[in-house]
């Protein structure tokens, strides 16, 4: 009966707290706003490959006879080789046969790159771009449009949001607001007193706490995403948990994964920032329930991420077990995203057993002073 009660207690106090749901509806209008935006291609891919396809035959008819430049004509007609059927089969709507010749065109790109004959795109990412091209061709996979997310399936549109729209830092800036708003207010309001004359464990009622608060953080967003996945769903589908995203590992190799990984990967840093920021502040909370203090701290952390004097450590491997290298998740899932990750030690898993092992710590950290202090 004390255990509910309790639970009760913190509920009735969590539900009743306006701001806590202004943090949640940032979290939805951030990642529904994207759907509902009538976004219009200032050029079509088809217009695009043609323009390119007249520019390079009128370089090709001012310079075939210049005997200096025959080498560019010569890679000027190969690429106009290739997009002369690719525009033909992507004006007819043949999308899966203009694949395959897209493909070989980004490919001719990439060699051009390779060798210092064409400039602009980093290599990287055209290797993504080919690694993609290639998957989608081999798999008989139509290729996605992303310049207008209304008209995504929720799969790529989750894709695209976490690629692009929302940053990592931003996201978790939001998150640790809550999290202290959530976790501290017991003692900024002075009803830590109340608790500790509970007749049970100190340590029981702090954990009863400690799971309440996460499931609340964890609930604010759930519960956007769950939104986002209907409306988007219910709009344009469900889409393709197998559709490719292109990774780096160790900061040169690119290799596919399936979008459900991509998903599962994001969601889970996430999930396990939370319990971070949950642990954390609840070992602060012991001694302090200042939401400025507390805020501080956890934005600290979030700083210092972005501006760390540690990236230019000459033993960089340490820069994979630090939690901080792990704020910018979709950067790690992704192993970088134009410009490479600081360290190769910076992983997904890596950063899973860093987070885990940085909240183990401070709970166990915490459950010692408690026991020493015997009150909340």
């Amino acid at each position: 009966m004390i255990r509910l009660t309790l639970a009760q207690f913190e509920m009735k106090h969590l539900l009743k707290s306006k701001i806590n749901y202004i943090f949640m509806l940032a979290i939805l209008c951030v990642m529904l706003i994207p759907t509902f935006l009538d976004r219009k291609e200032a050029i079509s891919e088809v217009e695009l490959f043609q323009a390119t396809f007249d520019k390079n035959s009128e370089v090709i008819e001012n310079m075939t006879d210049t005997p200096e430049a025959s080498e560019m004509v010569a890679d000027l007609k190969k690429l106009n080789y290739i997009l002369q059927p690719l525009i033909a089969e992507l004006q007819s709507g043949n999308d899966i046969a203009a694949l395959s010749l897209e493909y070989n065109y980004e490919k001719k790109n990439l060699e051009d790159l390779e060798s210092g004959k064409l400039f602009g795109v980093p290599i990287h990412e055209q290797k993504k771009l080919v690694a993609e091209l290639e998957y989608l061709s081999n798999q008989n996979m139509a290729k996605v449009n992303n310049n207008q997310p209304q008209n995504l399936t929720f799969i790529n549109y989750f894709i695209l949001i976490f690629s692009d729209f929302i940053s990592g830092p931003y996201l978790l800036l939001a998150l640790s607001l809550l999290v202290v708003t959530i976790v501290s207010f017991e003692k900024r309001n002075n009803n830590v007193a109340v608790l500790n004359l509970i007749p049970k464990k100190i340590s029981h009622i702090f954990f009863e706490r400690y799971f309440i608060s996460l499931g609340f953080a964890v609930i604010s967003v759930l519960l956007p995403l769950l939104l986002t996945y209907i409306v988007v769903s219910l709009k344009n589908g469900s889409g393709n948990i197998n559709y490719p995203v292109v990774f780096t590992e160790r900061s040169i190799e690119v290799s596919i994964m399936p979008a459900i990984t991509f998903i599962i990967q994001i969601i889970s840093l996430i999930f396990l920032w939370i319990i971070c920021f949950v642990s954390i502040t609840s070992f602060v909370v012991l001694f302090s329930g200042n939401f400025f203090l507390n805020s501080f701290i956890l934005l600290s952390l979030i700083f210092i991420s972005q501006y760390s004097p540690l990236n230019s450590l000459s033993n960089k491997a340490i820069l994979g077990y630090l939690p901080t290298s792990y704020i910018n998740f979709t950067e790690v899932v992704l192993g970088g995203h134009f410009v490479p990750l600081p360290a190769d030690s910076i992983t997904y898993e890596n950063g899973v057993v860093t987070l885990s092992l940085c909240s183990t710590i401070i709970l166990i950290l915490t459950f010692f002073i408690l026991k020493q202090r015997k009150r909340l």
